[in-house]
């Protein structure tokens, strides 16, 4: 799932296919180690609360 660093919309579907809150935090862990921008990261955080 490499593809949510192109921009922001995907993102956002990478998010929506998520299923679980591991698959959340494994793109969490992924955008923090590519160091992206902020408010992607507040996104997939904000994703990850509303899964648990």
């Amino acid at each position: 799932m490499v593809e949510y660093y192109e921009n922001e919309a995907a993102l956002d579907a990478a998010l929506k296919r998520a299923k679980t809150p591991q698959d959340v935090r494994k793109i969490l862990q992924d955008l923090e180690q590519r160091m992206a921008p902020r408010h992607w990261k507040n996104k997939a955080l904000a994703v990850l609360r509303e899964m648990t």
